[in-house]
């Protein structure tokens, strides 16, 4: 696993073996930073879930001016602090040790968020917590886009009505949704 392209291009990412974690293939980010486009750019980016940080990286990588990355797993902490650091972008990152739905409720978001990505634990039932927790945040999301990736036999959740899905790819055992916030600007 490897940054793709931009600043970071090639950089390796290291990932703790095991189940634990389930970082995004090469592939599916590289197909997720295609469809994306510029909105990276600039960009404040909140990488829920995050992981090895491989998304939120990745954006940091194209071009995002800043990223939050919350993830709640001791080991995936350390992970995630290694890559941060092994990619230079340690002065353009803030990692939040929580579980993401009790940091979405409390949290002071930024109001101007241009992406957020949600990748929970599949059939876990966390990312639509998630989900109902983004969609209550309007202020904070109405410029953002939000792509949350879930198992394909997962695809039955249901989307909160104030959030509209504007694509949906598979890739092989890994679904993508596209969503923004009904009536945001953009």
């Amino acid at each position: 696993m490897r940054i793709i392209t931009g600043t970071a291009r090639g950089r390796p990412l290291k990932c703790p073996r095991g189940t634990r974690v389930r970082p995004t293939p090469d592939r599916v980010r590289e197909a997720i930073f295609s469809i994306i486009g510029q909105r990276v750019q600039g960009a404040v980016v909140l990488d829920l879930f995050a992981g090895t940080g491989a998304l939120g990286l990745e954006a940091l990588s194209r071009g995002a001016e800043h990223t939050v990355f919350v993830e709640r797993d001791r080991t995936a902490l350390r992970f995630l602090r290694d890559n941060i650091d092994n990619c230079g972008f340690k002065d353009r990152s803030r990692v939040v040790k929580s579980p993401v739905v009790p940091y979405l409720n409390s949290a002071e978001l930024p109001d101007d968020i241009g992406l957020i990505f949600a990748d929970p634990p599949y059939r876990s039932g966390e990312g639509i917590k998630a989900l109902l927790a983004l969609s209550k945040r309007a202020k904070s999301l109405s410029r953002g886009l939000i792509v949350y990736e879930y198992a394909p036999a997962d695809e039955a959740d249901p989307v909160p009505g104030n959030l509209a899905v504007v694509d949906r790819r598979n890739y092989g055992d890994t679904s993508v949704m596209f969503l923004e916030m009904i009536g945001g600007e953009r």
